[in-house]
């Protein structure tokens, strides 16, 4: 796969939920078995839950790595 963070930043905004009014701010740019990587861009607030990121600007952007089935290893 090849991409750029350019490519994946015109892919958001994500799907509307009730915990993204606005759209999803994050973009898989990734995926091999249960890793996948994303890009995250933040826009005025991050609804996250506890480790929010705040005081962040405009340009706010990075990558979250993640490993393992959803809700952890067994």
């Amino acid at each position: 796969m090849k991409t750029s963070p350019t490519q994946l930043l015109a892919n958001l905004s994500g799907p509307v939920t009730a915990k993204w009014p606005t759209g999803e701010r994050f973009v898989k740019g990734l995926a091999h078995g249960t890793m996948s990587v994303e890009l995250y861009a933040l826009r005025d607030i991050d609804p996250q839950t506890p480790h929010r990121f705040e005081n962040f600007s405009d340009d706010f952007t990075i990558w979250g790595v993640f490993w393992g089935p959803d809700g952890g290893e067994q």
